[in-house]
């Protein structure tokens, strides 16, 4: 597990996130990646590495010898493969999608802005489960979790964290997110799936 401390942090804001999957190469290069994690399978094969960049995170899925990428950030950034899916900016548009990548997996994914106040408890939880999921360890789970500095009006402290099971059982693989935004007083829950085809 690699991790940096990042140079400069600036609140960013909810509504401006947007997501998108790309499916061939991606410059990874352009990306400020703060700590980064990886899941193994051979049965099905697969390899999925996550990262939080920023405020946001980027997943890069192997799958059958192609490569694919979900980007949910605020900024900008280049794509060398091709771009088959993007929504966007999450305060314009509603964020819900399923896709086809190819004849053996299917990829949804779904994302909810909700009130840090209200949704407090559940962050509490999941950020805890995400750091014990973290050392544990193991090849077929990871749990990402950065903090930032304080926020200096609401004394907040802003935090990204990924968490990422294969669940055998369901031939799937479930990641969970959560991205806070102490400026604005919100917290951006994702939930990405992959689902694989029985018999791989």
């Amino acid at each position: 597990m690699f991790q940096m401390t990042p140079e400069i942090y600036v609140d960013q804001s909810a509504a401006m996130l947007r997501h998108t999957i790309v499916a061939g190469k991606l410059d990874l290069n352009q990306f400020k990646i703060l700590i980064t994690d990886e899941i193994f399978s051979q049965t099905p094969k697969f390899t999925l590495t996550g990262r939080i960049i920023g405020a946001s995170h980027l997943l890069s899925f192997e799958i059958n010898g192609q490569q694919y990428h979900e980007i949910f950030a605020c900024t900008g950034f280049v794509a060398e493969g091709d771009e088959i899916a993007s929504y966007g900016p999450l305060g314009k548009i509603s964020a819900n999608m399923t896709l086809r990548l190819d004849s053996t997996t299917t990829y949804s994914f779904s994302s909810q802005t909700l009130d840090s106040e209200t949704a407090a408890a559940w962050l509490a939880v999941f950020e805890e489960e995400t750091k014990q999921l973290r050392k544990k360890g193991g090849t077929l789970s990871l749990g990402l979790h950065y903090d930032f500095p304080r926020d200096e009006i609401t004394r907040q402290i802003p935090k990204t964290i990924v968490q990422a099971r294969f669940r055998p059982e369901k031939n799937r693989m479930e990641i969970e997110t959560a991205h806070s935004y102490s400026n604005e007083q919100k917290i951006v829950r994702s939930e990405s799936i992959l689902k694989f085809a029985d018999g791989l």
